[in-house]
Order: structure tokens, then C-alpha cells, then sequence
């Protein structure tokens, strides 16, 4: 399974995980990985009321 690389859970902690990426579209660089996601975690930061947009597959950096 592909990994998000140099991608921090704001809310677990969890570096270059797999499986989902979840990135509020509201506050700045604030994401969470798919099972803080499903768990509805928010922070003094971000409200779970923000949007998020599902990020699936890592993107390649260039």
C-alpha cells in the first residue's frame, strides 16, 4: 500500500502513513489519516464542521 511520505496526522501523530489522507480545505496544513478521519478528531485548530478533501493515492513530488 502506497505511503503519504513527509505527511503528519495533526491529530495521532502518525508520519508517512497509509491508506487515506484527509486535508481540511480551511486551516493551513492540517491533515488527518483515515482512522482520526473516521473517528471525528478535531482540534483547538479545526472543527470536524470544516470540509475535507479525501486524498487517496500519495501525489509524486517533483
Amino acid at each position: 500500500m502506497p505511503v503519504h511520505k513527509d505527511v503528519l496526522c495533526d491529530s495521532c501523530g502518525a508520519m508517512n502513513f497509509a491508506g487515506l489522507r484527509y486535508r481540511c480545505e480551511i486551516c493551513i496544513d492540517y491533515d488527518l489519516c483515515g482512522a482520526c478521519y473516521d473517528n471525528d478528531k478535531e482540534s483547538l485548530q479545526h472543527s470536524k464542521s470544516h470540509s475535507m478533501k479525501c486524498i487517496p493515492e500519495p501525489t509524486p513530488r517533483r
